[in-house]
Order: C-alpha cells, then sequence, then structure tokens
C-alpha cells in the first residue's frame, strides 16, 4: 500500500465546497467505481486489481487530500497479475492526483469569481503577521505592532508570508503566490486583478 498527501489551498473553510468538486470529478472519471462514505472520504475501486481510499482535512487554513492506493492480494502470488495489478494503481493514483489538481483550478476559479470580501467563510479568521507573528484579522492591510505592510494574494487574498514564493504581474504590480497565480492563469489567461492577458513568462 502506497500513502500520499496533498496540501492544497488555503481555504479551508471551504472544504465542503471542495469536496463536493472533487466528488463529481471522481465520478466523472472513466472506469472508476466510487463510494463516498464520510463527507469527505472516499472509497475508490480501479481497474484490475487496483483500489484507493481518500481523506479531505484541514490542516490550519490549508485543506490536506490524504489518500492510499493498494492493489488486490489476489495478485501478489503471480508475477504477471502483480506487474498487471501495479500499472493499475500507478493508472489509479494518476487519476486521483489530476482530480485533486482540477479540484484546485474550480476553487481558484470560484473565488477569483466572487467579490474580496465573499472569500472568506469566516471573517473572523486570524492570521499571522509574517514580519512579528502578531496576531492579525483577515482584513488588515497593516501590522498594528510592527507596522508592516501586508502584501496579499489577488488571487486567495491571503497574507503572503516572507518565505512563500511569489508572482507579480507585469500589467498592474499585484502580487500573489506564484502556484496559486499559476493555476490560475491555466483557466483563465488573465491577471484576476486587472483582467489583462497575462502568460507565465510575462511574471515578474
Amino acid at each position: 500500500m502506497a500513502d500520499f498527501e496533498v496540501v492544497t489551498l488555503p481555504y479551508a473553510g471551504k472544504i465542503k465546497s471542495f469536496c463536493e468538486y472533487l466528488d463529481r470529478l471522481l465520478k466523472s472519471s472513466g472506469n472508476l467505481g466510487v463510494t463516498k462514505i464520510g463527507m469527505a472520504e472516499w472509497k475508490l475501486i480501479g481497474d484490475g486489481y487496483s483500489r484507493a481510499k481518500i481523506r479531505i482535512y484541514p490542516r490550519g487554513n490549508y485543506i490536506v487530500c490524504e489518500f492510499k492506493t493498494d492493489i488486490d492480494t489476489i495478485a501478489l502470488g503471480h508475477p504477471h497479475s502483480r506487474n498487471m495489478a501495479e500499472r493499475a494503481g500507478f493508472k489509479l493514483e494518476r487519476k486521483i492526483r489530476t482530480a485533486i489538481e482540477n479540484a484546485k483550478i474550480m476553487m481558484l476559479e470560484e473565488a477569483s469569481t466572487k467579490p474580496t470580501s465573499t472569500i472568506h467563510a469566516d471573517e473572523k479568521e486570524i492570521l499571522e503577521c509574517p514580519g512579528c507573528s502578531g496576531t492579525l484579522n483577515w482584513n488588515m492591510n497593516f501590522c498594528p505592532f510592527c507596522g508592516l505592510k501586508l502584501v496579499k494574494c489577488i488571487v486567495c487574498n491571503h497574507i503572503i508570508d516572507k518565505d512563500q514564493e511569489i508572482a507579480i504581474c507585469s500589467h498592474c504590480a499585484g502580487s500573489a503566490h506564484r502556484d496559486h497565480l499559476l493555476e490560475y492563469l491555466k483557466v483563465k489567461g488573465r491577471c484576476p486583478s486587472c483582467g489583462k492577458e497575462l502568460k507565465k513568462d510575462e511574471l515578474v
């Protein structure tokens, strides 16, 4: 059995929406038996001898996708069957990873089409200043303790920490978590702040 963990987007307050997207994507995958066994858990049966379990849960402000893939023990007794089962297991893993990535893109697209004030499920969300570690509310633009100007991602509207990779729109100088903006551009091809066409090689 192989265990995998994928940390996705800082939308822990929107985990229900993420699960709905993922459920829809898994069920639309070809040759995949999908059984939802809880609000955020699934059992999957793929081609051949492959099977998997998926569990979604929040970690801090992020959504975490944990999944385990396995092959039927019947296949282990014969080398040829084992090889077929292992290939089926890899194929199932790719399907799961693709569904997770597509669910991430759908969440980014959903957030970008809503007014900034409604992106967050909980406006009392507590954040930490990347400069002094002081406690902040999500709607602050400056840290009241050290005076640091808080740079917010134009995709997810969360504070960009000093150790996170940043990308800047060459048209409007809007800042974003690099991975968030790259995912957004795959879908929209435009800056979520100024609306101008934007390519990966145009990012600052």
